[in-house]
């Protein structure tokens, strides 16, 4: 059902851009991209409580279930943490005017390659 609304939302949003002036694919890629990461973080967190409960059963022995009920939730606060980072980030390019691509080059790189270039 969620998929279902996520591919609603999705449409919708190429509807927009096909029928605004300037098609604006760059806005239109970050707007897909921040769906797709939050539709990734509700997935991620959706099972969460149903498996909290099934590894907490103490059939098996208390020490049994606080362990695997402490493994589950750490494998899983680790990917969510992946996955609100992915989010966080798309929102950060989608707030941003300028783009960024890549990463900036420290100052010892910059001296190498002014070196470089001077022997060349």
């Amino acid at each position: 059902m969620v998929r279902q609304a996520a591919m609603t939302v999705k449409c919708m949003l190429l509807m927009y851009y096909k029928n605004s002036r300037g098609r604006n694919y760059r806005r239109q890629g970050q707007m897909l991209t921040l769906v797709e990461y939050l539709l990734l973080l509700y997935r991620a967190l959706l099972p969460t409580p149903v498996w909290y409960r099934f590894f907490l059963n103490k059939e098996y022995g208390s020490l049994f279930s606080s362990l695997t009920t402490g493994l589950y939730l750490t494998f899983k606060l680790t990917s969510v943490v992946e996955k609100v980072q992915s989010f966080l980030s798309a929102v950060k390019a989608l707030s941003r005017k300028d783009v960024h691509y890549g990463s900036y080059a420290t100052v010892e790189q910059v001296k190498r390659s002014f070196v470089l270039k001077c022997l060349n």
